[in-house]
């Protein structure tokens, strides 16, 4: 499993969470740690085109083998 994050433009961050194996896992990801910070973040999942619901201090995805799941946050 992989985490990438990427700060954007408009001061928002771009998340992907990756699968690499060969079954659908769960994957956590802890906002502080990702550099993401903040007291209300808000979360779209940009292949569902939905927003959800942004737990803190993390988030877990189950993502599907050899998936990802792209967030962005604000």
């Amino acid at each position: 499993q992989l985490i990438l994050t990427r700060p954007l433009a408009d001061g928002s961050h771009a998340v992907g969470l990756f699968n690499l194996a060969d079954h659908a896992q769960k994957i956590t990801v802890n906002w502080r740690a990702a550099g993401v910070t903040g007291k209300k973040l808000r979360a779209r999942d940009l292949w569902k085109h939905r927003y959800i619901r942004v737990p803190e201090p993390s988030y877990t995805a189950t993502v599907p083998a050899h998936g990802v799941v792209l967030l962005r946050v604000r």
